[in-house]
């Protein structure tokens, strides 16, 4: 079973639904793969809270007030001398009722589906609250892991940390700090590589293409400059071709920097 075969039966694993062999195919891949189980692990804890939201259902006064409409509705049409008896005869059983009868039907259907729409509405919105409440929370949390995380002394937990970071659905300041500051001064190169990479996905944020242009300037490291110099070109940071000039002139910067510089500049003139 692939991450795609999983994703089908998610559902049923949650709701406990899913067939005996499916499951096992299942727990197997889930022991593979980390991204997999960390999903179903939070979906899982999102199904709990959901499973705890409250139902809406009809108030106990309901009958009560629903039955005091319709005697108001009647001793209107009294007092009004509105109330005549015109007979309508009842095909299947040949008995006679009043009109007033079915205006309070009409009635009765008015308020149940209005109170019922507007109690599924009420309904609805609450867990539409209540999901997004969660999920900010689950977001938040995930936050907090990943900037502990990136101060791990172990570079795979560091390397796990700016995977978790390139996944968030938005950065705020900290966690876009904690990256540039792994970029600027982790020890380990797949790490700083890797952090690179994460950012990318924020480069939307006037704010980090200019800290991109900041960390580039800084860094003495070959492989951190090709890479921040292909980033600042693929998002297209116009900004970056006059920082690429002058770092053309720098005597320290190698060969193979300076042949990425002059190709960046070159497409961001394009």
């Amino acid at each position: 079973m692939n991450c795609k075969d999983l994703e089908k039966h998610i559902s049923d694993y949650i709701s406990g639904d899913i067939d005996d062999k499916i499951l096992q195919e299942f727990n197997r891949h889930l022991e593979k793969c980390s991204a997999c189980r960390k999903e179903v692990e939070s979906l899982e804890k999102l199904w709990l809270k959901l499973k705890g939201l409250p139902d809406g259902i009809p108030t106990p006064d309901l009958r009560h007030k629903f039955y005091s409409m319709v005697e108001a509705y009647r001793a209107g049409l009294e007092e009004s001398g509105k109330e005549k008896p015109v007979r309508v005869l009842h095909h299947s059983t040949g008995q006679f009722f009043p009109n007033i009868l079915k205006a309070a039907a009409v009635v009765a259907f008015i308020v149940i589906g209005s109170f019922m729409s507007f109690q599924l509405y009420r309904s609805n919105v609450m867990k539409e609250a209540e999901i997004t409440q969660m999920k900010n929370e689950v977001n938040s949390l995930e936050k907090l892991v990943m900037i502990s995380m990136l101060k791990d002394t172990s570079p795979s937990q560091r390397l796990r940390a700016v995977r978790l970071a390139a996944e968030l659905e938005d950065a705020d300041d900290k966690v876009l700090d904690a990256l540039f500051t792994t970029i600027e001064d982790d020890p380990n190169m797949n790490v700083k590589l890797a952090g690179i990479d994460a950012i990318y996905n924020f480069a939307d944020n006037d704010g980090v293409r200019e800290q991109l242009i900041h960390t580039l300037i800084t860094q003495n490291t070959p492989t951190i400059q090709i890479a921040l110099i292909d980033l600042l070109v693929a998002i297209r940071e116009t900004d970056a071709r006059n920082i690429f000039i002058e770092m053309m002139k720098n005597d320290q910067i190698t060969d193979e920097v300076k042949k990425r510089l002059d190709l960046g500049i070159k497409m961001l003139e394009s």
